[in-house]
């Protein structure tokens, strides 16, 4: 990297990697943007944030990514923050969204039901530091913070993801600052909402064991694949994980029948954001 930094929040977009503030070795937040290029094996340097901060979370949502809370070391002071920023890599702008209910330091934010959950965290309050246990959401259609359900035990610099339509909290420190790690796995069970209910299956109608998948791409190329339905469907759960904002930028297709030539496989990697459309054509072999 060109600084060397701690404490710090990434995510992938469009195949690059957007790395967020951070913390120097001389304990003082920054506000630095910086992207890595794998392609090139080279970084660049972007608009910098609006304030310096560390121990943020950053998520992608819809071409757009947030930062969400955080926390600020200068020589005068050291805060939990509640802000929540807007980034379009595309134009490289910042926007200030509604700040969070509670400020968050070391909280976690993952995209679950269409909304941004922000996670525990730390906080201050009476002159002393201390571990949250709440939660919050945002919803963008409403443009504001909710509170949700509770965790059973506060922590800070949790790990959190999404799996299956649950949020999955993992480990942490339940006081930062006597070092007290969390060895439990919290789990949110809310089903989500978003995601529509299975079609109806005629019965009239087998269910083929395969499918033709034909993905339409932004340049009017069309790309055919004859695959297992199990194929299909992970393809389907790929492009629509990384259309709510998690997984790779890239989903390798294996062409099986069109290993021609002395090749031991043969992939066609398929690239989210060049994907327009795609058709899938069930059949029994």
């Amino acid at each position: 990297m060109p600084q060397a930094l701690g404490s710090l929040t990434s995510v992938l977009y469009k195949g690059k990697i957007y790395v967020f503030g951070g913390m120097t070795t001389n304990t003082l937040s920054v506000a630095t943007v910086q992207v890595y290029d794998p392609a090139s094996d080279s970084w660049s340097t972007k608009k910098p944030l609006p304030n310096t901060i560390h121990g943020s979370s950053a998520v992608l949502h819809t071409d757009k990514i947030y930062l969400v809370a955080g926390r600020h070391i200068d020589n005068s002071s050291n805060v939990s923050l509640n802000t929540f920023l807007e980034y379009d890599p595309d134009s490289d702008n910042w926007s200030t969204k509604p700040n969070l209910l509670t400020a968050r330091g070391g909280a976690q934010a993952v995209i679950y039901s269409n909304k941004i959950f922000a996670i525990a965290g730390m906080t201050e309050a009476g002159g002393r530091s201390y571990e949250l246990s709440t939660v919050e959401s945002f919803d963008f259609g409403q443009n504001k913070w909710s509170p949700e359900a509770s965790l059973k035990q506060a922590r800070s610099g949790a790990g959190a993801i999404t799996l299956v339509g649950q949020i999955y909290v993992i480990g942490g420190s339940q006081s930062t600052l006597s070092n007290s790690p969390v060895n439990t796995i919290e789990v949110f069970g809310k089903i989500d909402s978003s995601t529509p209910a299975p079609e109806p299956i005629d019965p009239s109608q087998p269910t083929g064991d395969r499918a033709i998948l034909v993905v339409t791409m932004t340049t009017g190329l069309e790309k055919e694949f004859d695959l297992s339905i199990k194929e299909v469907n992970d393809f389907i759960a790929w492009y629509e994980g990384k259309q709510a904002g998690s997984g790779s930028a890239s989903y390798a297709i294996n062409k099986h029948d069109n290993n021609k030539g002395p090749f031991s496989s043969r992939k066609d990697y398929m690239l989210y954001d060049r994907i327009l459309t795609f058709e899938v054509s069930e059949y029994s072999k």
